[in-house]
């Protein structure tokens, strides 16, 4: 639109109001294509708008040149949010609402359904309950507020655009109403006051000659969207020019489904190494919150880190980010200090704790980054001597400061998308200034939860060139034609539309006065009339639903049940599966040479047990994942303590006589000592919160170590040969590394292998031709010495002790005799049989290690996937989606 039209009086035209903004807009550009058809080089463009932006413009321009109707200062939607948020906050009964914005947003809507439908207030009062009543205290409390301070809210701007006595000045000699197919009493309100003060109102409807509308059965949701989304491919490749919508009446529910199975369907490039979505041949109405676009993550969670501690994830994403910093070469050094500051442990950081760190650390394998370091010390000399209440056009001009010194949005130029999103980020700050008036002063974290608040609530979808696919809701239909057109989700459950009414209404009163999701009469009107205008709106159309939805069978809507049913078409092949069967994939790493060490030692054992994937992937690849800090003290870490405390209290006694002594002496005592000692070494610091988690830790260690040792102390006599000892074998001509934990030599020179856990101990998981805990088998079989059983030395708290397997059971323990069995593993003849039997079994795994064999090929994939870390890599889910991979 034109500064001339808006401002000058004595301009006439035709203004075209518009039921969506997506309307106008697609108006304008088929007024723009129509003139450069034509051979035109300029032209005045059409004067289309959404309705809401035509009211607002229409009472700007009365209230601007003194209509005595229209007065007071514009209240934005979100100061007029804040505003019933403050409302519903001041009503006694509501302290115990547990989300007070749902609620106030929830009261607004409410409030606007009773001045659009002239629902009276006596009447509201007269049948409402307590919600109805905290309506009316809460609407009397806004209301009081705009009086005083002379606000404007939208609400208002409507009645006074409706009452104003110099209307007829402001508006065109035409005034198209363009897929406005119901309107609110409020609305008509306007529109006759229009037509009274003379002017043309005219009611534009559009459909297509000859359209055809059929119905078409989907076996589910998921293979609806797949089927439209290939239909839709195939009209596309047929029709190159054509226009072609797809519409859901739960976009909102389905986005995530829809975009990742039209990406596949479509857009070849965006699966391919280094793709990008960038000129889709399709494109979706509903955006994402702001909040989710990275490069807007990525500025909330830096200020958000400027203010107050927070998990380490966020700071891992943040120090990792391309938004951060003024030089790109330094990003392989910070993905380094990411697992630098990972091993250290320290779940929530804030940027003066980075900041602290990295200047007082002399760690020599920390990465140097200098400009984040740089740019943390500037960050570091803003944040001190703040008022800790401030305005919010002060706090936002602050935030806007540290994004700067933060080097945000990064140095790399931005794509269209990623500075649309600068552009809507500028915005959001101006609005978070803007709150100003009516939130008063804030403190930098209630600022922050604001801005976030915002940014959540802030749909956003980037602006791209019209794509030939168009994917919408289903009031953004209103008006609009097609080539073809998709209408998916009608099925019985879904269409017409379940009833909805505001829960602060009594709901006599919303049918009363026809207000929408109210009255099930009007809903199947209002279903009736929108599928009669869908079904004409382009040359065809389909109806689809799906056959089942979570195990529920569906039939067609009612409203479609008539329309002829076409069979099923051939789907055309997705890129996604195209690809994926045209690749030759090979689950094979070179032979290990002769004589070569197995990286990992046991451990590559029993990864190559679970998965042939993970064993080469992880050991001989050396593929890992990162450290995640945690709260409290990390399980490996508590392992390694009570590891370390058995250690020393061993290498100390010596065997089983020592033990019996320090037991007469004070054997808690002692055993506090070395798991004290232990903790210091491993959870070092200072601080006060570092000395409590090291003191629970020492007291739950002293406890398990104490009741293992309760065991030992009722044993025949032992010598303790070897703790915490390498040793090396070799197995199918590679040589394999390991570490025992504790030899025990018995009465009969033979010895037993024994292997600390702090979680499960089960002697089963030495079962089968792929055993999940090969280790105590690995070290029986490799012993040079005789050996005569093994065992673990379970310290889980509530199951301390030994359980193992021996040539004869070892009294006081959970060590039974495999001749002593009823049933023994494997159904073995005893103790040699089954060491016979684990030595063939591990000859073969780790003869399948030393080949090379990387097949995805977990042995049960319920149970050795879920916690894998390498799953991104073998990508076992689109394998199993293909059918390539069961458990047993």
């Amino acid at each position: 639109m034109n500064s001339e039209h808006r401002d000058d009086p004595t301009r006439r035209g035709t203004t075209v109001v518009t039921a969506t903004r997506r309307l106008a807009r697609w108006l304008r550009e088929a007024d723009d294509r129509s003139h450069l058809a034509a051979g035109q080089r300029s032209w005045e463009p059409v004067d289309a708008l959404a309705w809401d932006a035509w009211i607002d413009r229409t009472w700007r321009a009365i209230r601007d040149h003194g209509d005595p109707v229209a007065r007071g200062r514009f209240l934005s939607e979100e100061q007029e949010a804040l505003l019933w948020e403050q409302a519903i906050g001041l009503i006694p009964q509501a302290e115990a609402v547990l989300m007070p914005a749902q609620v106030a947003r929830e009261a607004r809507e409410a409030w606007s359904l009773v001045a659009e439908f002239g629902i009276g207030r006596d009447g509201l009062a007269a049948a409402g309950g307590s919600a109805t009543r905290y309506l009316l205290q809460a609407a009397a409390h806004v209301e009081s507020m705009c009086r005083d301070q002379e606000w404007c809210g939208k609400l208002e701007r409507l009645k006074q655009v409706a009452d104003s006595p110099g209307l007829a000045a402001w508006l065109p000699d035409e005034l198209v109403v363009d897929g406005l197919d119901t309107t609110r009493p409020l609305q008509d309100r306007i529109l006759d006051a229009v037509a009274g003060a003379g002017k043309s109102i005219v009611r534009r409807q559009r459909a297509t000659e000859g359209a055809l509308a059929v119905s078409r059965p989907c076996v589910d949701p998921l293979d609806e969207i797949e089927s439209l989304a290939t239909a839709t491919r195939g009209w596309l490749e047929r029709n190159p020019s054509a226009r072609l919508g797809v519409v859901f009446h739960d976009l909102e529910n389905r986005r995530d489904d829809v975009e990742s199975i039209f990406d596949d369907v479509f857009d070849a490039g965006r699966i391919l190494p280094g793709g990008s979505g960038e000129g889709r041949p399709w494109s979706l109405s509903l955006g994402k919150p702001l909040s989710q676009w990275p490069i807007i993550a990525t500025a909330l969670d830096a200020l958000a880190l400027c203010i107050r501690p927070a998990p380490f994830s966020r700071m891992s994403r943040l120090v990792r980010s391309p938004y951060v910093g003024g030089d790109n070469s330094e990003l392989s050094q910070r993905s380094r200090l990411d697992a630098w500051l990972r091993s250290r442990g320290q779940y929530e950081l804030s940027m003066t704790d980075l900041f602290r760190l990295l200047e007082g650390d002399s760690d020599k394998r920390r990465p140097s980054c200098a400009d984040l370091e740089k740019r943390l010390a500037s960050i570091d000399r803003l944040l001190p001597g703040r008022n800790p209440r401030s305005r919010p056009e002060e706090w936002a001009e602050l935030f806007g400061r540290l994004l700067t010194d933060l080097g945000w949005p990064g140095p790399g130029g931005l794509d269209s998308t990623e500075y649309q999103c600068q552009v809507k980020w500028q915005e959001l700050l101006a609005r978070l200034a803007g709150l100003g008036p009516v939130s008063g002063r804030l403190s930098a974290a209630e600022c922050m939860d604001r801005l976030r608040r915002l940014a959540a609530e802030t749909i956003f979808q980037p602006e791209a060139p019209a794509a030939p696919v168009q994917v919408m809701g289903l009031h953004e239909t209103a008006g609009l034609t097609f080539d073809a057109l998709w209408v998916a989700g009608t099925h019985h459950q879904a269409w017409p539309r379940a009833l909805r009414p505001n829960a602060m209404i009594p709901a006599g009163l919303q049918r009363a006065h026809g207000v929408p999701r109210s009255c099930a009469e009007a809903e199947l009107r209002y279903a009736r009339e929108k599928t009669r205008s869908l079904a004409g709106s382009a040359g065809l159309v389909c109806f689809s639903w799906p056959r089942v939805i979570d195990d529920e069978s569906m039939r067609p809507s009612p409203l479609i049940a008539g329309l002829p049913r076409i069979d099923e078409p051939r789907k055309a092949q997705r890129y996604d599966v195209v690809i994926h069967r045209s690749g030759r994939l090979d689950y094979r790493l070179p032979v290990m040479a002769n004589g070569a060490t197995v990286n990992g030692g046991s451990s590559a054992i029993r990864s190559q047990s679970a998965c042939p994937f993970r064993g080469q992937a992880r050991h001989r690849l050396a593929a890992e994942s990162l450290d995640a800090p945690r709260p409290g003290v990390a399980p490996i870490i508590s392992g390694q303590i009570a590891h370390l405390a058995l250690q020393w209290l061993w290498q100390e006694w010596g065997d089983s006589s020592g033990l019996k002594d320090a037991a007469a002496a004070g054997l808690e005592k002692l055993v506090n000592d070395k798991a004290g000692r232990a903790c210091e070494l491993l959870l070092p610091g200072p601080d006060p919160l570092t000395q409590s988690v090291r003191e629970l830790e020492r007291q739950k260690v002293t406890a398990r170590v104490v009741a293992l040792l309760a065991q030992d102390l009722t044993r025949e006599d032992f010598e303790v040969t070897a703790v915490e000892e390498e040793r090396s074998v070799e197995f199918a001509g590679v040589r394999i590394k390991y570490r025992v934990d504790r030899v025990d030599r018995l009465d009969g020179d033979g010895v037993l292998f024994v292997d600390y856990k702090t979680g499960d101990a089960q002697v089963g998981s030495w079962r089968g031709e792929r055993p999940r805990e090969p280790q105590l088998p690995l070290y029986a079989a490799a012993a040079v010495e005789q050996a005569l059983g093994v065992a673990y030395g379970c310290l889980k708290v509530g199951d301390e002790g030994y359980v193992g397997y021996a040539e004869r059971s070892v009294s006081g323990t959970g060590i039974v005799g495999v001749a002593e069995m009823k049933r023994p593993p494997e159904a073995v003849d005893g103790w040699p049989g089954l060491l016979t039997l684990w030595r063939e079994r591990l000859t073969a795994l780790v003869a399948e290690h030393a080949e090379g064999d990387a097949r995805v090929a977990p042995r049960r994939e319920s149970e050795d996937c879920r916690y894998c870390d390498l799953s991104p890599l073998c990508r076992r889910h689109e394998l199993g989606s293909r059918g390539a991979m069961a458990d047993d």
